[in-house]
């Protein structure tokens, strides 16, 4: 009898927050796994597989060097916007650091940057901000589970997801008897 690990089904689904369809998890996921079988699974390894028109990967990829260079681009900008913080004071002196700019989608629904005081007094605004916090503390929870380390943190995880939540909703008013 052979000592190992358990039988485990691997099924491939895309992760929250990734912007690709949910039928390309299967795709990309068994693209990965043939790639790691013959080496580390790098960035490298799956642009150069993806450079092949005949790869499951390929069409993943901007191929138009000009338009691939103003993706690169804004991505540089986007990453100069969310590298800003400003450094608020407290009441009792205390230094508190805060992101200076949020992605957020105005009425139109075009995303855009706004400074932070602005999007932390526009109810539609900040609700896209706290939004967005509990789907990043939802897939950390969800991708750390799992790890003996963080056995500690996942109850206060999900204790801070429940606050968060229970904060949102609409208080109603109990009726007088």
């Amino acid at each position: 009898m052979t000592q190992g690990k358990p039988s485990v089904t691997m099924t491939f689904r895309v992760a929250p927050g990734a912007r690709i369809r949910k039928a390309d998890a299967k795709v990309l996921g068994e693209a990965f796994e043939r790639l790691k079988s013959s080496g580390p699974l790098t960035a490298d390894r799956v642009l150069q597989d993806a450079m092949n028109a005949r790869s499951p990967l390929h069409r993943y990829f901007e191929w138009d060097d000009q338009k691939a260079a103003t993706q690169f681009r804004l991505e540089q900008a986007r990453r100069l916007i969310r590298s800003i913080e400003v450094v608020l004071e407290d009441a009792r002196g205390k230094q508190v650091p805060m992101r200076a700019y949020f992605s957020v989608k105005d009425a139109e629904g075009q995303r855009g940057y706004q400074a932070m005081e602005f999007v932390f007094d526009t109810p539609d605004l900040a609700d896209q901000v706290i939004a967005e916090a509990v789907a990043q503390l939802e897939g950390w929870k969800a991708k750390y589970q799992r790890y003996t380390w963080a056995k500690g943190a996942i109850p206060k995880v999900a204790a801070a997801l429940r606050a968060v939540k229970a904060a949102k909703k609409p208080k109603t008013k109990k009726k007088a008897a």
